[in-house]
């Protein structure tokens, strides 16, 4: 049907600061050296804390996949070491963003989340390039940034009210983030703080835990089929000396150059105090203590961190003052209790008050002295909520290390670019129109609600929320007007159908403001025209099967946002350059109005096609699901097996479609295959079973967009392939699909793809 006019409105929601530093607690002065007294043999498991968690591994996911065993990947030995310090180790930027190597470049890319629990990786770059992007159901606590497989490059570990999410790009490195395992119930305390680091010299980063109530201490490791555990070989050390203590800031950096990471301590006096990373005579990994520093020789206020600032391939210690914008770089040794300076010139970087400072290693490599061993700086201004990149360089004029600016982008409390929340204050109604009295069986249009609202929750990646679509519509209203009265009204106020009048009058007729609402939809009794105007959707009976009909509801809901177009759109953009609330980051939306209800296997109580569907016709045009979540598979590839997220749980950072290829590839006409996972949760809670669906699709079909073939190998317009875990489905010159396993926990499906 036809839209009528646009409307849009959007509501920005702000996004969370970091919190600050907390108060702390001095520690006195002692004299220098390694502190060598053998601690190493105190029990490693005396921390006072006990947690629970169950480990969930996706189903066919080993180390290999990150440590190329097995031909999965090139052998380790070409593997380069990783540069970047995760944000969990340093100081992280306000806005909820950290840096991480998470693509295996070995520059920095950045990582931030908002309140809604969307999470966006790119690279620290001027354009922002996307690596990844997924949001959380759940609320986010916070994020967990380190390499724990040793792959050479960063995963993410995300942690909500349920546990642990850790995603990652895998060992083909093709900027595609995949969940790999899910650990229930968090490992870690909410008073404790994370600083990871390689403490054991193994190249897989561990979680060095910091309660900063108790001033307690514990390690946890990554163990492949348990997840996040106790270390059993790391003791305490000499920092037993601080045990107790509260408010520390602690910061790792490999100041003592053997490859493992140490740490620095803040204190409230002021102090700087030193501890390395070493093996105790007992085979125990543990600390040992190297100095403190005099009183005050950094602010209370400031901040600390470790990069490095010479070329000594040695991490040093990077002061900050957010309140004037001042730095200072210190070597880690101790010089009579006064670590000494480093001289740099700092170039292009101003002292501006109000301002953040986080060191990364982001600049490509250059035939410039000190490039290889110096990190990069990056400023954050609160007071305009920018960021400012600079790259260290050399100064051959004056043979000089510098920093030169590199970029800086400006962004109104958002760097990542996702588009704000859009708050839609909806209305849902079921009206009678007079001399109309009949109430259809209506007991699917409450969940149909529901899963309107999940739908547009969801597939916006949490950009459009229906506000008041959890009060399912209660009641038949009876609206005093008949249809021709109402088409009348229609004609004399100049518009074309009675859509708005209709919505108005059934509003006004259950005591609500029609003014109040930015998008009414009314579920009409009656077989009379539907369609959008304006803020207005009309669900019409027409034999009471486009009433029940959830994709005709959400394409006309969609209009009310202000999005024109239909399915056969060719221009990629449309959908942010109309309606901003309707698409996601960076040009990859999905499209409501590509997808359809047909050819799925399932149907609801009046016989109708469940769904939405996504794999429609014009998904050669421009797709319902965003193109980077599909998987192409071309004709003649080798076996491979691909993990799809749930469509109706596209929070999972997985794909979720795998794009077969049949004939002719480069002809835009020729028919292709996709392979689904679908659960009944979310959009998808009406149909009856988790299943993996396979459609034949025909992109130069206007009116059967979907086919599928028969096992007598004929196509049905209304028939779909579904197989269940353990089954297989053969198309004929194309490929063997076999299902591996479903995943109920994780929402994703192991589909093993053999092209024939």
């Amino acid at each position: 049907m036809k839209h009528e006019s646009q409307r849009y409105k959007l509501a920005a929601l702000a996004l969370l600061l970091l919190p600050g530093c907390s108060s702390e607690a001095g520690v006195t002065s002692n004299e220098p050296g390694i502190e060598k007294a053998d601690l190493s043999a105190q029990n490693p498991a005396d921390t006072g804390v006990s947690l629970t968690s169950t480990y969930h591994l996706v189903a066919g996911f080993t180390d290999c996949n990150y440590l190329g065993c097995d031909g999965f990947a090139p052998p380790a030995a070409t593997r380069p070491a990783k540069r970047t310090h995760g944000s969990n180790s340093q100081v992280a930027l306000p806005n909820n963003m950290l840096f991480g190597d998470f693509d295996g470049d070995r520059q920095a890319d950045i990582i931030q989340y908002d309140d809604n629990g969307r999470v966006f990786a790119y690279r620290a770059d001027l354009r922002k390039s996307e690596i990844s992007h997924f949001f959380m159901p759940d609320p986010i606590d916070r994020i967990i940034v380190g390499d724990f497989y040793g792959a050479g490059w960063d995963q993410v570990c995300v942690s909500t009210r349920l546990g642990l999410n850790c995603y990652g790009v895998d060992a083909t490195r093709d900027d595609q983030f995949r969940l790999f395992f899910k650990q229930l119930g968090s490992p870690i305390l909410p008073s404790e703080d994370i600083i990871v680091g390689d403490y054991d010299g193994d190249k897989k980063d561990q979680l060095f835990l910091y309660d900063r109530v108790a001033g307690t201490f514990r390690m946890l490791v990554y163990k492949p089929g348990s997840g996040f555990v106790q270390s059993s070989t790391w003791t305490k050390g000499n920092l037993s000396r601080v045990v107790g203590t509260t408010g520390l800031q602690f910061r790792a950096g490999d100041w003592t150059g053997d490859g493992r990471t140490d740490l620095v301590i803040k204190n409230s006096s002021g102090q700087v105090l030193a501890y390395a990373s070493a093996t105790g005579s007992g085979g125990n990994d543990t600390f040992w203590w190297s100095f403190d520093s005099a009183s005050n020789v950094v602010g209370s206020s400031d901040l600390i961190s470790m990069a490095r600032i010479d070329d000594d391939a040695k991490d040093d210690i990077v002061v900050n003052r957010p309140s004037t914008g001042a730095i200072a770089f210190y070597q880690v040794v101790y010089n009579n209790g006064h670590p000494p300076a480093i001289s740099m010139n700092m170039g292009n970087i101003p002292t501006t008050a109000n301002s953040v400072l986080a060191m990364a290693w982001s600049h490509p490599m250059r035939n410039e002295p000190g490039v290889e061993n110096r990190d990069d700086p990056f400023l954050f201004f609160n007071s305009g909520t920018w960021l400012r990149a600079h790259e260290a360089r050399w100064d051959a004029a004056n043979s000089r290390f510098t920093y030169w600016l590199e970029y800086q982008n400006v962004s109104p409390n958002n760097q990542t670019g996702w588009v704000p929340t859009a708050v839609w204050n909806s209305l849902f109604l079921k009206c009678k129109l007079s001399g109309d009295t009949s109430e259809p069986a209506d007991s699917i249009i409450a969940p149909l609600v529901q899963r309107i609202r999940d739908y547009f929750w969801e597939t916006s990646y949490k950009s459009v929320y229906l506000s008041n679509a959890q009060d399912s519509p209660v009641g038949w209203i009876q609206v005093p007007y008949t249809y021709a009265q109402l088409k009348d009204m229609a004609t004399a106020e100049g518009s074309r159908t009675a859509r708005s009048q209709i919505g108005r009058e059934c509003a006004k007729a259950a005591g609500k403001d029609p003014n109040a609402y930015d998008t009414i939809t009314s579920f009409v009794n009656s077989t009379i025209d539907w369609g959008a105007s304006g803020k207005y959707a009309t669900i019409s009976g027409e034999g009471n099967g486009r009433l029940y009909d959830v994709w005709d509801t959400v394409q006309e809901i969609t209009h009310t946002f202000g999005l024109s177009q239909h399915t056969g759109n060719n221009d990629p953009n449309y959908a942010a350059h109309i309606c901003s609330a309707c698409s996601t980051s960076y040009g990859d939306p999905w499209d409501p109005m590509s997808a359809r209800t047909q050819g799925y296997v399932y149907t609801n109580p009046l016989g109708r096609p469940e769904g939405p569907e996504f794999t429609a016709g014009m998904r050669d045009l421009l797709g319902a699901m965003p193109a980077r979540r599909s998987y192409e598979v071309p004709l003649g590839a080798a076996k491979q097996t691909v993990y799809l997220s749930a469509v109706n749980r596209p929070a999972t950072a997985n794909y979720l479609q795998i794009h077969l290829d049949a004939v002719a590839p480069n002809d835009p006409l020729a028919a292709y295959y996709t392979v689904e996972f679908r659960e009944p949760t979310g959009f998808d809670r009406a149909i009856p079973r988790p299943t993996v669906l396979v459609h034949r699709v025909r992109p130069n079909s206007l009116q059967v967009r979907l086919e599928m073939d028969n096992p007598d190998g004929t196509f049905a317009y209304w028939d779909s392939a579904e197989r269940l875990a353990g089954e297989s489905y053969t198309i004929a010159g194309v490929a063997t699909i076999r299902v591996v396993s479903l995943d109920p926990v994780l929402h994703l499906a192991q589909v093993e793809v053999s092209p024939i």
